[in-house]
């Protein structure tokens, strides 16, 4: 929604960096690669990771990455620290 949409946007404000917030980013990838092109990172908008959102998706392909993913809302319940990749079980 609209409003969703607003408060998300003020949120990212406050929480804009730089630089990427993460140790590692994998940069030797081109479109069908497992990395960022260095065009692609100049691009991004780098937020501190401190908000937590909730998507489904299909499957993870096999290059780490969603496929299919949907937006279902934000998680105030939860914080970024404690989300980790689950494992399917087997």
């Amino acid at each position: 929604s609209d409003a969703l949409l607003k408060n998300l946007h003020a949120d990212f404000a406050k929480l804009s960096a730089k630089e990427s917030p993460f140790e590692s980013l994998p940069t030797d990838g081109g479109r069908w690669g497992k990395g960022f092109p260095s065009a692609e990172l100049k691009r991004c908008h780098w937020l501190r990771p401190k908000l937590v959102c909730q998507v489904k998706f299909s499957e993870w392909t096999r290059d780490g990455r969603l496929r299919q993913p949907v937006f279902l809302g934000m998680r105030a319940d939860k914080k970024a620290s404690e989300v980790v990749r689950e494992e399917v079980s087997q």
